[in-house]
């Protein structure tokens, strides 16, 4: 977190800076390519950002799922590890249900839903939505 921070604080000292014209990349004098360093470290922050937040996603649904443990398996049907048999035998409302959700969110149904892997559902997932374009 503190990786993130650093990012934006100093993308931010440069911009400011390489706009003012205070600060210039050595041996250049180009105060644009400090602004562009510095636009760099911000979107680099914005990239580990979302990052840290699908992996803490993944892992909610993770918890989630084992502390549901046994009401899940008693309602799901039987673990299937053939993901492209368990796409293609999905009802079409299950596949249009799927096709109307977010990412992340259809990640987490279908994986409840069939008692897979998060890694699992989103081969599925993406399989269904790349079908529908």
């Amino acid at each position: 977190m503190i990786r993130i921070i650093l990012n934006f604080i100093i993308g931010i000292i440069l911009i400011i800076g390489g706009l003012s014209g205070r600060l210039v990349y050595r041996g250049t004098h180009n105060s644009f390519l400090v602004v562009a360093i510095g636009i760099i470290l911000i979107i680099y922050g914005i990239v580990l950002i979302v990052r840290k937040k699908e992996d803490e996603f993944e892992k909610e649904l993770t918890a989630e799922n084992i502390n549901k443990g046994v009401e899940i398996k008693t309602n799901a049907t039987p673990k299937t590890t053939d993901t492209t048999t368990l796409s293609t035998t999905l009802d079409d409302a299950t596949k249009e249900t799927i096709k109307g959700m977010y990412m992340e969110e259809a990640f987490g149904f279908v994986s409840e839903k069939y008692n897979i892997s998060i890694k699992e559902a989103k081969k599925i997932v993406k399989e269904i939505k790349t079908n529908n374009q």
